[in-house]
This record gives structure tokens, sequence and C-alpha cells, in this order.
């Protein structure tokens, strides 16, 4: 096996550096007039990751084909071209001997780790990266993945990259539920109907599935705003705010929807509305609750009974983007009372218990959700759930939001559900 790997790796090598000076001598050249080299590569659907990086390389290959064109003036290699040369062989090193005979296209490696997955694919990276370091003994037959079935929809005309590998040749693939599975619970007017069924609802703020049902609700209550959503969007999106006098109006005439009161008496940070965002995982018949989590502090001053989205509404997936929101996005650990706000939370999805049985129910040591919840906390310090999203943003432009929430969160997920391993960050809430 040694001896078939040195081959591959003599021979990545040659393609390796061969493509390169390809590159810099014919390639190069006829693009070298722009002062810029700004890569125009949106192809259709392309991801901003994919895009960044093939502007990055292309930057790279510039200064390096200078660097290597230019070289020493006595005709030896200079500097440049030595590191170059280490960087070739560096690649054709990983691709030699961190791959093996069963790997297939799409499907990553390190250690004995694998894994495929069609989305936040930095951090997702990053996070297995960091398990296979930790657990390098890893060794089963198995394969990770996170994979959505909508995103593999929209992206299978367009890009071969995201195409679902074969992974028939892993003994055990770790997956998410399917969506046959998880779309009650992801549809906004269906969770409503299922957390009324259950007798539960009271853990949400109030929801309501028609005008007439909110307005008899609040008939005490005149200052009571709204929140009409659309059942399947998420992100403030296609989300309308409305007074009490005002709901009738805003009610889309065909389009789905469901009304959410807002719940109006909050505890503020600086004066400001803020959300917590919270990370649940669903996984061999038991729900558990992550340590860490986020809170999103909109931009502007909050003023109780504001119909202005700014104040009102934000989301933590524009933040740090141009043009994006003034939110600022901050880890739980950093704030007083996050603690206090983890157990208010706990509380709040014991309560919903019922509702959740099937899905709970549902999933398996191989088949798990990730789930990403908000909710407000009440001026009593009492959680409110807002939502929850089965599909959640998790990924950020936000780089300490990565470093310190996000990827340890997968990192937990990841070891949890393919190593079978303890993660003192979840905390066991029920078992089915």
């Amino acid at each position: 096996m040694l001896r078939k790997r040195r081959s591959h790796f003599l021979v990545i090598s040659v393609v390796v550096w061969t493509s390169f000076r390809v590159c810099c001598n014919f390639v190069l050249p006829k693009i070298r007039s722009s002062s810029d080299l700004r890569c125009e590569s949106h192809l259709a659907g392309e991801s901003w990751f994919n895009s960044q990086k093939h502007h990055c390389a292309g930057r790279l290959l510039l200064s390096v084909r200078e660097a290597s064109t230019g070289g020493a003036a006595d005709g030896t290699l200079g500097q440049e071209t030595v590191i170059l040369v280490g960087l070739v062989l560096a690649v054709a090193a990983y691709f030699a001997f961190g791959s093996d005979d069963k790997s297939v296209k799409g499907v990553l490696r390190a250690n004995g780790l694998e894994w495929f997955v069609d989305r936040c694919d930095i951090n997702f990276n990053n996070a297995c990266f960091a398990v296979a370091a930790r657990y390098p003994k890893f060794a089963e037959d198995a394969v990770f993945t996170y994979y959505d079935s909508y995103v593999a929809e929209v992206w299978a005309d367009r890009s071969p990259f995201k195409a679902v590998p074969d992974l028939s040749k892993w003994k055990r693939n770790v997956q998410l539920l399917d969506r046959t599975v998880t779309d009650d619970f992801d549809d906004k007017r269906r969770f409503a109907e299922l957390l009324q069924k259950a007798g539960c609802e009271e853990a949400f703020a109030p929801t309501y599935l028609s005008p007439a049902a909110a307005m008899e609700a609040t008939t005490d209550d005149p200052t009571a705003l709204f929140f009409i959503k659309e059942p399947m969007e998420s992100g403030g999106k296609g989300m309308c705010i409305a007074q009490r006098s005002e709901l009738d109006s805003k009610i889309p005439t065909e389009a789905p929807y469901v009304i959410q009161k807002a719940v109006q008496d909050i505890s503020l940070i600086s004066g400001r509305k803020f959300t917590v965002r919270f990370y649940l995982l669903v996984h061999d018949k038991a729900l558990y609750l992550h340590r860490r989590g986020l809170a999103v502090v909109h931009g502007e001053p909050y003023q109780r009974d504001s119909t202005d989205y700014d104040v009102q509404v934000c989301s933590d997936a524009l933040h740090d983007t141009p043009g994006g929101s003034a939110t600022a996005l901050l880890p739980w650990e950093d704030l007083e009372g996050s603690s206090a706000w983890h157990d208010a939370i706990a509380e709040r999805l014991r309560d919903i218990e019922p509702a959740m049985r099937s899905l709970v129910t549902a999933s398996s040591e191989d088949y798990y959700t990730l789930v990403g919840g908000d909710a407000l906390i009440e001026e009593s310090g009492e959680a409110r759930l807002i939502e929850l999203n089965y599909y959640p943003n998790l990924g950020s432009h936000n780089a300490q939001i990565n470093n310190r929430v996000k990827q340890p969160v997968l990192e937990d997920v990841i070891a949890k559900v393919l190593l079978r391993k303890r993660a003192d960050d979840f905390t066991k809430l029920y078992t089915a």
C-alpha cells in the first residue's frame, strides 16, 4: 500500500506542477491585463465561498507567476519558486496520502473521519477537522452527512459539486431526518396546530391561524402588535408587522400565513431588543439543548409599540455583510444572565414535549436533526419561544460567532452522533 501511495504522490506531483506551468504561461497572460484580476465565476447558484475561493486562487496564481518568471538574476530558482514547489508537493501529498481506495468525490476525510455536507461548508469542515484531531484513532466504517434534500434539488442542474455522492460504500451513514419527517415541525402553521392539539402552545408567543382568532384573543389589549409570517420562511423573510387595528388589511389574500402576537414586555440589552438563538439536537430518541448560543441585538432602540422593522425584527444571517443591518451578535458566555436564559429556555422546551414526541421518536443512532431556535426573555426572566428552524443558519460572516458558537456546536454534534462521544455542553431534556 505504501508503495502504491508513493506512486500516486509522484504522479500527482507531475500533474499538479504541469498544470501550474500551463496556467502561468498560457492562461494568466490572457487575463493579466486586468489590474484587479476580478474573478467573474458567478455561475448560477455558485456559493459566496466558491466565488471568493476562485478570486483568491486567481490572485495567488498571478503573484506566483510574477515571482517565477522574474526569478533570480543568475538563472537559479528564486525563493518564491522554491516555496511554490513545496506547496505543489504538499498538495500532491494531501491527495496521495489523505485518501484511500474508497474515496468518493465530494466526501472529505481527515484521519479516520469522513463527511459530506451540502451547505455551510466552512464551519462544518473546520468542525470535522477539529474532531478528527481530537480523536485521531477513530476508524469506523462510517460517514457523517448534513444533506438538505431541498438544496440538492435546487443545485441539481447547476453544479456537479453539490450532487450527493454514492454513500452506499459505507457500512454506516449518519444522516439528517428526512424532510418528510421534519416539515410538519418546520412549517410554522402546521407546528402551531400540533402545539394546540397537544395543549402546550403556552410555551410559545401566542399564535393564531386567523385574524378573527387573533382579534378575539386580544380584545382587552388594544396596543397589541402582531407578526404575520410565511409558514416556511425564516430570518425575518416575508414577515409583516401589524397593529391590531390594521391586522385584517395586512393578511395575505392567497398565500398561507400564521399570526404571532408580539411579546412586548421584554428584557433589553443597552435599551435594545434582542433575540436568543439556541441549538437543539434530536438524536437517538432524545432531545438535547446546547450550552452555547448567541444573542442577536437589534440595531435600533426598543419602542414597545413600534412597527419599525429594524426595531422589532432582525436575523444573524446578514450581520457583517456590506449593506447589512446594524445588529450585534454576541456569544451567550459574554452576557450576564445567560445561564438563567439557558435554564428558562430548557423549561419551555420541556413544556412542548408532547408536541415534539413523534419527531424525537423518529430519530435513531444514525438519524438526527439539528434545530436552531429563537426565544425572547420576558421582563420576568421567563423565556418565550418564537420559532424552531430545522435547517438553521450554521454559517456566519462573523468570525467570532463561527469560532466561539457555531463551530463548537457542530463539533459536539459530530462527536456525539458519529463517534458516540459524550458532549458535556449538551443537556438532555427528555427521551421518547
